[in-house]
């Protein structure tokens, strides 16, 4: 290459050196300034995951958690639910925003449509004759975990046992005769529609036997069976009474040969409006059953005196008067009176309780007949579990509390030689909540040993606690923290001849939910967690005799069953 041509390549390659130059500085520039820089990525998906809903209307509130799967624009999943049972979601979608999907409850198909506004999904519920609003909040990562322990190796598994019910069982209960066996009942789908109530019985240290079926049908849900001291058995289920989502009649029946037979269906409560009733607890009182149950009929616009409840005007006359005459006797021959009038419910004001949730109780005989209803509380959370137990002196109930400024906390009422009280706090967490948490306390009993627990949310600080008393419930000792990490509650309580006692409750993990158990002691200390087992829906129920504890709770694995674990209880 002569001179020129090396002068000439060389003037070719600095200027082609500078147009590089020049156009990486403007794709430099651009790259910092031009919209297409900052490509967006995908947007997570804001649906899928588990919310916790309330469902509102005129009548009633509902609490359902709704776990939602997003594939492209359809939407599927699963919901649970202790008021409306535990259902698939179908026919869903989710487009501009918006939530459509359907989810099968045990009182038919419920549609939910619904938008994304400020982190919560919110819209209208239509269940054919009933409709309203509904408002949904997503669960909260539990990440954070336990603070109770790192890793499972802290734990102590409880070892499960062959379980009697089949698959897609729901719904377990326990009990225990006098004879030291237990008793457990549940309900199981039937064809083509239905279900049955089912039960089976086993001996400590043995198998569950065959099971045995008390009732069946279309209209079959929450259930129990109670093991009378001389040998008969009583169950009762709920079933529908009219076109509402709540409308329930509570039905019982007593066999008097182990269960191979039943008897006539009982219903305890005298009006039949077809209003919301539930959430029953019942234990063997005065060679009877005593028998408590929540009961809306006032918050449907039935008639006032149509239980003989009166109205508040004639309450605030004087002493309490039921139907029935003023001396009559219970089988045992104790007069069960309330002391004082209708606003003795905590405080309540009688006005306002005409149209709230009330806490009702009757006894029934071995022959079934009804004694006289008594009003225990007239304005309670409407769908929270009741729970009650054998006190030396009588018997004492713990039911979910409601303030007309909507504080839901524990509450116990107690019958003490004849005579109920009227309802004193238990708890003073101060959880204000617009709507039912569904979450009812559990109480025990072991002569003058009693223990209650219960579940709370106050300040948005979900919590487990218990409280232990030594005089039959007249009095409780300082509460005692049980769970903290990140509990659900669903608690179940059994009290110890120590002392002690023994609880329950439902964690929520990373990889899901844990049923967990630990004993808990006067002085405020706490054994090691049990771990009974890592997948549960509904609440888990818990009984004792002699050394063995016998849990019971509703599998959500694969395929939907009730299961059995037992433990031993030494040295508590």
């Amino acid at each position: 290459m002569n001179k020129p041509q090396e002068k000439n390549y060389m003037r070719s390659r600095a200027s082609l050196i500078s147009v590089v130059i020049a156009l990486l500085a403007v794709v430099s520039s651009a790259s910092s300034t031009a919209p297409w820089q900052a490509i967006p990525k995908p947007k997570a998906d804001a649906i899928s995951g588990a919310w916790d809903a309330v469902l509102t209307s005129q009548e009633n509130t509902a609490q359902i958690t709704l776990k939602l799967k997003l594939e492209g624009a359809k939407v599927t999943g699963s919901s649970e639910s202790s008021h409306l049972g535990d259902g698939a979601i179908s026919d869903g979608s989710w487009a501009s925003n918006k939530l459509k999907i359907t989810v099968e409850t045990r009182h038919g198909p419920l549609a939910l449509t619904g938008a994304l506004r400020n982190g919560k999904l919110a819209g209208e519920w239509d269940m054919g004759q009933m409709q309203g609003k509904w408002e949904a909040k997503k669960k909260t990562s539990a990440a954070k975990g336990a603070k109770e322990a790192t890793s499972a190796s802290e734990y102590s598994m409880a070892p499960e046992i062959d379980s009697p019910a089949g698959a897609g069982s729901v719904d377990p209960n326990l009990s225990v005769g006098t004879d030291g066996r237990f008793y457990l009942s549940w309900l199981e789908p039937i064809r083509p529609k239905g279900y049955a109530l089912k039960f089976a019985v086993r001996s400590r240290g043995g198998a569950w036997s065959t099971p045995r079926t008390i009732t069946q049908g279309e209209n079959r849900f929450d259930s129990s069976i109670l093991a009378l001291p001389d040998g008969s058995l009583a169950a009762y289920w709920l079933t529908k009474s009219g076109p509402g989502m709540h409308a329930n009649d509570v039905n019982l029946s007593i066999s008097r040969d182990g269960g191979r037979t039943w008897g006539d269906v009982i219903v305890p409560h005298r009006d039949r409006t077809p209003a919301a009733r539930g959430f029953v607890s019942m234990i063997p009182a005065n060679r009877g059953i005593a028998i408590v149950w929540l009961n809306g009929r006032k918050m449907t616009g039935g008639d006032p005196d149509a239980a003989g409840h009166g109205s508040a005007e004639k309450s605030r006359a004087g002493a309490f008067q039921h139907t029935g005459d003023d001396d009559h006797q219970h089988t045992g021959g104790n007069d069960h009176q309330r002391t004082g009038g209708d606003q003795g419910a905590a405080g309540h004001d009688p006005a306002a309780s005409e149209m709230g949730m009330s806490l009702m109780y009757t006894m029934i005989g071995l022959d079934g007949t009804l004694d006289k209803e008594i009003l225990l509380d007239g304005r309670v959370c409407e769908c929270c579990q009741t729970s009650s137990a054998l006190t030396p002196d009588g018997m004492a109930v713990v039911y979910r509390d409601r303030s007309e400024k909507e504080v839901r906390d524990i509450s116990i009422v107690r019958l003490t030689n004849g005579r109920w009280s009227e309802p004193q706090p238990l708890s003073k967490d101060g959880w204000e909540i617009r709507g039912c948490p569904v979450n009812g306390p559990a109480i025990s009993s072991a002569g003058q040993n009693v223990a209650v627990a219960w579940f709370t949310s106050a300040r948005d600080q979900p919590r487990v606690y218990a409280a232990l008393s030594v005089d039959g419930g007249a009095t409780f000792g300082p509460q005692i923290l049980v769970g903290e990490g990140s509990p659900v509650g669903r608690v179940d309580v059994i009290a110890l001849t120590s002392g002690n006692a023994f609880v329950s409750w439902v964690e929520r993990t990373p990889g899901g939910v844990e049923v967990r158990a630990r004993v808990v002691r006067p002085d405020g200390s706490r054994a090691s967690v049990i771990v009974v087992t890592e997948s549960s829906s509904g609440v888990p129920r818990m009984k004792m005799s002699g050394d063995e504890v016998v849990i019971a709770w509703m599998d959500s694995r694969n395929v939907r069953k009730v299961r059995t674990a037992i433990l031993r209880m030494t040295g508590n």
